[in-house]
């Protein structure tokens, strides 16, 4: 069905946000409410969203009356299923601030990777002058 009244397309959309329910049970209860608005709105064709309110109450007790009608099992397992994913992000949180702690106290405590490149660098180069030393003492005592 072609929705043409913006005052009903409002108020389906609003209370299309707040509904609960998978998405078939969604779809008949705004399908339900859309037949309704529009044998409300063939009586008083020039009815605004304000009286559209008035006469069926506003989105979001329609959408609790829709409520209602869903099965408590439904709701709990909606509600489980988004206790793991919160208990997942926070386990994934709590992991990924353990690493950045573990990084920084290890990048803390370091005793200079780079002091240690420099004197092997350093004493490869003493090494290389001694045999140059060498070799040119030998060189002038032939």
């Amino acid at each position: 069905m072609k929705i043409s009244n913006e005052s009903e397309k409002k108020y389906l959309r609003e209370t299309k946000k707040l509904l609960i329910g998978d998405s078939k049970k969604k779809n008949d209860t705004l399908k339900a409410y859309q037949n309704e608005i529009e044998e409300y709105l063939e009586e008083k064709p020039n009815a605004t969203y304000d009286n559209i309110v008035e006469f069926f109450g506003s989105p979001s007790e329609a959408a609790a009356e829709a409520a209602a009608e869903v099965p408590i099992e439904y709701v709990k397992k909606r509600m489980g299923f988004k206790l793991w994913i919160v208990f997942g992000i926070l386990c994934a949180l709590l992991m990924w601030g353990i690493g950045v702690t573990a990084a920084v106290i290890d990048a803390h405590s370091s005793t200079g990777y780079f002091v240690e490149t420099l004197a092997v660098e350093e004493e490869y180069e003493n090494d290389n002058i001694q045999m140059l030393t060498d070799a040119l003492s030998t060189e002038e005592n032939l």
